[in-house]
């Protein structure tokens, strides 16, 4: 087996074998199952966990979920002369709502993060 597919299994060892509610068991499958580098995120979460700090995993996984919260809620401001490209980029859709202004004569703005 892969060493990044074998972090990926011992990653979902983890979560599973942690006393977490159901809701985040389900929140940190959704985060290793649905990021881009599934792999990628379990190496990262395997070494947060493993880090020799000697903190149990429970501990790891509420500070993961504490900082993942506050990129994920974090909004920079776009500067003016690059908002254009951001729109011409994202074509005025609106990712998290996975949607366009329904009225396309209206004028939309986003945050962009």
């Amino acid at each position: 087996m892969a060493p990044l597919l074998e972090r990926y299994n011992a990653a979902v060892q983890l979560i599973e074998s942690s006393r977490l509610t159901p809701t985040e068991h389900s929140i940190w499958r959704a985060f290793l199952d649905e990021a881009v580098n599934p792999e990628y995120a379990a190496q990262y979460m395997w070494e947060r966990m493993h880090d020799n700090s000697g903190r149990p995993a429970e501990q790891v996984l509420q500070e993961l979920k504490l900082g993942w919260k506050r990129v994920v809620t974090r909004r920079d401001q776009v500067p003016s002369e690059a908002r254009p490209l951001v729109e011409a980029r994202d074509d005025s859709h609106c990712f998290m709502l996975d949607q366009k202004p329904s009225d396309p004569s209206v004028s939309v703005h986003f945050d962009h993060a």
